[in-house]
């Protein structure tokens, strides 16, 4: 019979120093990417953006001084006046030749007087330049004078045809011209039917100074005066 027992206990002894020696030596791993997965490439810099575009600056020109508008032209952003305009006028005149003289009853007297009476006109002006400064007017009308009483009536009549040139300065207007009273005549009835009287077309010289009130937010005016 063999006795093995110290060999074997031998080689035991030898196994479990190895292992505690191998078990106490200290261990380093690689780390290895893992398969089937590859490595983040290096961060490229960042691009740098492109520079802006650089514009000229604007140029800057100086105002132009305002052009002044021509002598009696209206002024730039005012409605330009109209040249031919409509106008009417209504007023008395009072004839220095007696034509007709009535005395009353109870005291007093009345009379017509040679183209007087009240007068109603219409017609046109034309402005001569823009700035309105200088017209022409032209018009035609009726002129009507009574005088009445209980008994008996008589009255003028006439249809006066006008051409006056007029001044317009600030708010005065001066007008001169000519005036013509066509079919001037006197009727009467009743006591006084027998004061009949037709008179001949007749020529005269007008001269008038008025003064001017202008229309607010219009293109016209009022005016009051004597002739």
């Amino acid at each position: 019979m063999r006795h093995d027992l110290p060999i074997v206990a031998a080689i035991a002894r030898a196994t479990c120093a190895a292992l505690v020696l191998a078990l106490a030596a200290p261990h380093t791993f690689a780390q290895e990417p893992a398969a089937g997965t590859l490595a983040d490439p290096p961060l490229a810099p960042p691009l740098a953006s492109p520079p802006a575009p650089v514009f000229p600056p604007p140029a800057v020109t100086a105002p132009s001084a305002p052009v002044p508008p021509p002598s009696g032209a209206a002024p730039r952003g005012a409605e330009p006046r109209r040249r031919v305009r409509l106008v009417a006028s209504v007023g008395y005149d009072y004839g220095f030749e007696d034509l007709l003289t009535v005395s009353y009853e109870g005291g007093g007297s009345d009379r017509i007087g040679a183209n007087g009476g009240s007068a109603l006109s219409f017609g046109t002006a034309w402005l001569l330049v823009p700035s309105g400064e200088y017209e022409l007017r032209a018009t035609a009308g009726v002129k009507y004078d009574l005088v009445s009483g209980s008994n008996g009536r008589a009255y003028y009549s006439a249809f006066p045809l006008e051409l006056l040139a007029g001044w317009n300065v600030r708010r005065l207007r001066l007008s001169a011209g000519a005036s013509l009273a066509l079919a001037p005549r006197v009727r009467g009835s009743g006591f006084l039917a027998g004061a009949d009287l037709d008179l001949r077309s007749s020529l005269g010289v007008v001269g008038q100074a008025e003064v001017v009130f202008p229309f607010v937010g219009a293109d016209g005016s009022f005016s009051v005066g004597l002739r």
